[in-house]
């Protein structure tokens, strides 16, 4: 990876939609306290960058969020 393009944080998090079909990330601690009153549309990973742009990943399960999480981390 390029040293510009350095990842310094990762935010993972989930897509919900609210009562009035507003969609937004949340923090999963969010998710677990609060997720019966949002729909649950998946999960994503915030990437930032050293160069400070930021990308999102979307993932239809948690489980292939946190694989792909590894894969990051292993690839670091």
């Amino acid at each position: 990876m390029d040293a510009a393009k350095r990842l310094v944080r990762v935010y993972p998090a989930a897509l919900v939609r609210d009562g009035d079909g507003v969609e937004t990330t949340i923090s999963l601690q969010w998710l677990e306290e609060y997720g019966s009153q949002v729909e649950l549309l998946g999960y994503t990973l915030l990437l930032y960058y050293q160069d400070g742009s930021k990308e999102e990943r979307f993932f239809s399960s948690y489980e292939a969020m946190i694989a792909h999480l590894h894969g990051l981390a292993d690839s670091s």
